[in-house]
């Protein structure tokens, strides 16, 4: 017997972009929507859980995204659950991928694509209650 589909839970924030070595965001669109489509999928989010929270949850998925949106940069992260997750579990996932794009994920990103291009993604460019959360059946 398939298992009925569960839902997926995106969480979205700002991104800035600045060049290596400065502190001045960049807001030429041409160059932010060039970073439009960057993933990191190395090592999906959902393997770092450790919140009690969430350890019954069957969650799945992680991979950082960036999108042009038509105005801004913004990250991507996209978790599916095995279970309806509620509130207080939603809010935890959505600390946990703050703190993993604040942390040595977006940190291995940011490193990574300043390497290749000399531009610095900063995934967490605020506090975590300026990351949505979108939820699909």
């Amino acid at each position: 017997m398939l298992r009925p589909a569960m839902p997926w839970y995106t969480f979205r924030g700002p991104v800035v972009v600045t060049e290596d070595g400065s502190d001045d965001a960049i807001d030429e669109v041409p160059r932010l929507q060039s970073i439009d489509g960057l993933s990191w999928d190395d090592e999906p989010m959902a393997d770092e859980l450790e919140d009690v929270e969430l350890e019954d949850c069957d969650i799945e998925g992680g991979t950082i995204e960036l999108r042009w949106t038509g105005h801004e940069l913004e990250v991507r992260t996209a978790y599916e659950a095995g279970v309806v997750l509620e509130w207080p579990q939603i809010d935890a996932l959505r600390r946990h991928t703050f703190a993993l794009w604040k942390g040595r994920l977006g940190e291995a990103l940011s490193n990574d694509y300043a390497g290749k291009t000399g531009l610095r993604l900063d995934l967490a460019p605020d506090d975590s209650s300026t990351v949505d959360v979108d939820i699909e059946d």
